[in-house]
C-alpha cells in the first residue's frame, strides 16, 4: 500500500467517524420522549393549583331522627332519603353549601373539617377523600309554642359526583 493510499484511507475513516457522530447527535436531539409535552396523572391538563378541591356536587343519604312531645303525646319519627348537596367555592379553601338552605362562607381547616350553626344547633362537617359527611355532634332541641318540642339528630354522607 502506498503512502497516498494510506492517507486516502485515513481521510475516509475520519469522514465515516464524523458522519457517525453527526447521526448520533441527530438521534439524541430527536428523541421522542423529550419532544412530548408533559401530561399530568389526572388527565390531559394539569390541575389548577388555585381551584377549591372541595367544590362539586355530593350525592348521598340524608338521615333525620326526631323525638318529641306534641298535641298527641310523645312521638318519634325517623326518615332517610337520597339527597344532593352542592359545595361552592367561597375563596381560598372556604366553601358554601347549597341544599334546602344556603349556607354562606365556611372555613375548612387543613384536615377537611368545618362547622356551622343552623336552627340553634351545631352541624359539623368533614371531607374525606371524595366524600362529605355532615352530622350533629349531639342532640339538640327546638320548641315551637304551642305545638311541640323536638330533639333532632341529622346526618348526611355523600360522594362527589364527576
Amino acid at each position: 500500500m502506498t503512502r497516498q493510499d494510506s492517507l486516502h484511507l485515513l481521510c475516509m475513516k475520519k469522514n465515516v467517524f464524523s458522519i457517525l457522530l453527526l447521526a448520533i447527535m441527530v438521534i439524541i436531539a430527536c428523541n421522542k420522549n423529550e419532544l412530548t409535552p408533559p401530561v399530568s396523572p389526572g388527565g390531559d391538563t394539569p390541575p389548577d393549583p388555585f381551584a377549591n378541591k372541595y367544590e362539586g356536587t355530593y350525592y348521598g343519604i340524608y338521615e333525620e331522627t326526631n323525638n318529641g312531645v306534641g298535641d298527641t303525646g310523645v312521638f318519634e319519627k325517623d326518615t332517610s332519603y337520597a339527597f344532593t348537596l352542592k359545595i361552592g367555592d367561597a375563596t381560598n379553601q372556604d366553601i358554601t353549601i347549597r341544599g334546602l338552605e344556603d349556607i354562606g362562607s365556611l372555613v375548612v381547616d387543613k384536615h377537611g373539617n368545618f362547622a356551622f350553626e343552623d336552627f340553634n344547633r351545631t352541624i359539623e362537617g368533614n371531607f374525606k377523600g371524595d366524600s362529605l359527611f355532615l352530622h350533629t355532634k349531639k342532640l339538640s332541641g327546638t320548641y315551637t309554642y304551642p305545638q311541640y318540642f323536638v330533639i333532632q339528630k341529622l346526618d348526611f354522607g355523600g360522594v362527589k359526583q364527576e
